[in-house]
């Protein structure tokens, strides 16, 4: 199989993530930077968009391969296009870390109260 072969038909797994994944199909030059050009849920849905991508690449195919996160790569002279999973953040966690001083919004009077010794809790204490 050549390596074009290769890129074109491996679009069809699902990244292993773990949360969920979003595809983010990238187009531009070496060294230069690239464009998103589209977000997918799914790989199989960036399938076409990829292929496009590739066939607008106005050089020969130099290399074409798939990384261990199922994510495609094709290079063709000096431009490229990559189809690459991203776990999506579905939620923050608020941390505040032990050397840090406390964050203005945590603690006494600030929007995210600690258990320390707020009214509310003093008054439950009571």
């Amino acid at each position: 199989m050549t390596d074009r072969a290769l890129a074109l038909n491996a679009t069809a797994t699902q990244a292993t993530t773990t949360g969920p994944a979003v595809w983010i199909l990238t187009t531009g030059e070496l060294y230069e930077g690239g464009t998103v050009q589209g977000v997918y849920a799914t790989k199989d849905l960036a399938k076409d968009d990829f292929l496009t991508a590739v066939q607008r690449i106005p050089f020969a195919i130099d290399k074409a391969w798939v990384d261990d996160d199922q994510a495609v790569h094709v290079e063709g002279g000096c431009d490229f296009v990559d189809l690459v999973p991203h776990t999506v953040t579905v939620r923050r966690e608020l941390t505040c870390p032990p050397t840090a001083p406390a964050h203005p919004l945590q603690g006494r009077g600030g929007l995210f109260p600690s258990t320390g010794n707020t009214p509310l809790n003093r008054r439950a204490r009571a």
